[in-house]
């Protein structure tokens, strides 16, 4: 029995988008002091999710 090919999933169209809402998200977030660099959030991440380690080449003996 042939497996069926799965369908390829297409990209989410922007039909819906309320660009009042989508501007009034913006500004509420300005005015609340919203970190828009990511340097915040990549503080509370960083002390969360500890860093990756370098794997050691184990042929290098």
């Amino acid at each position: 029995m042939a497996l069926r090919p799965k369908g390829s999933s297409k990209p989410k169209s922007q039909k819906n988008v309320d660009d009042e809402q989508s501007r009034r998200f913006i500004e509420t977030a300005r005015a609340l002091g919203v970190d828009e660099t990511g340097k915040e959030f990549e503080a509370a991440f960083s002390k969360i999710v500890p860093p990756r380690r370098k794997k050691r080449n184990k042929s290098a003996t």
